[in-house]
């Protein structure tokens, strides 16, 4: 069942070997025997990653909250000392909140703990849930709608959505209003339907629909294309950096669209295991600044 968990986290027969100590051809002879035992493949090999079967993926919670328990029971000194601890622990989110937090985090966490390292898992919403889920993730940073019972999360932040343009478009000296919005192209990102952020599923409501000319799936790149363009994009105020906003004129969206709220979201089981509880905590104090900055 060891062996299955660092599967399941690490998706790579030799990473998962490092973690639990045993060589390579010692773990595929021991995948070999789950096989057997649980009567399923559990894992297929694709594109030199491990995929879970739907087998191993209904097996990865129960498994790995058991060994949980187990690890809790056997440890003699549950507190966790951060300047004296070593310990990597993984992270998933998307560019957006990694440019937003980690400049807040890393400072906190070295003055700290020395011994502390931080993995970062790119990713979007459904990725995020996929690695807080298989436990290839300790803490997730996001917009993470719909959560399974099995996750548990909490608001940290929310973030103001503007539309930005190049600071001389010659459609917009008379400020931005809806006809134009909605006229001129866009640079939309891909950031799942299914989440709160997305624009376009909001406006679409109402009614309306904007040109999407660019689709990019990432917030860091916007404002640089946008920069010399005729085209606009709608993005959280906080991913822009100082650098850029002297190119881009930003101005408040036409259309009534919310905050998006940022979470960091955990496995429902580990919320108590200590070292969890500091990264948490952590993570929250370095999220509350401000968000028009």
């Amino acid at each position: 069942m060891v062996i299955f968990d660092a599967l399941m986290k690490d998706r790579h027969l030799s990473r998962a070997g490092d973690r639990v100590g045993l060589s390579q051809p010692a773990m595929s002879h021991a995948l070999r025997r789950l096989r057997a035992v649980l009567g399923d493949d559990l894992f297929t090999r694709r594109r030199g990653v491990m995929e879970p079967t739907p087998r191993a993926l209904a097996l990865a919670d129960p498994i790995g909250g058991a060994l949980d328990r187990l690890r809790s029971a056997l440890d003699t000194e549950p507190a966790f000392e951060s300047s004296t601890a070593s310990r990597c622990f993984t992270l998933t989110m998307s560019d957006a909140s990694a440019a937003r937090l980690l400049p807040q985090l890393i400072p906190r966490l070295r003055a700290q703990g020395s011994g502390i390292d931080i993995d970062i898992l790119a990713s979007g919403a459904r990725e995020g849930i996929e690695h807080l889920l298989s436990g290839a993730a300790d803490l997730g940073v996001g917009v993470f709608p719909n959560l399974p019972e099995r996750l548990h999360c909490e608001v940290i932040q929310t973030a103001k959505l503007v539309c930005i343009a190049d600071a001389a478009h010659p459609a917009l000296q008379g400020g931005l209003t809806l006809q134009s919005f909605l006229a001129l192209p866009h640079v939309g990102v891909d950031v799942g339907h299914d989440t709160g952020a997305n624009v376009d599923s909001l406006i679409e409501t109402m009614g309306l629909r904007r040109r999407i000319m660019l689709r990019v799936p990432h917030f860091m790149v916007v404002a640089s294309v946008v920069i010399g363009s005729d085209l606009l994009a709608v993005v959280p105020a906080a991913v822009l950096r100082e650098e850029e906003k002297g190119h881009l004129a930003v101005y408040e969206l036409p259309v009534a669209v919310p905050d998006v709220a940022i979470h960091m979201a955990w496995r429902a089981r580990q919320s108590q295991d200590p070292a969890l509880l500091w990264l948490r905590r952590l993570v929250a104090r370095s999220m509350q600044i401000p968000i028009n900055g």
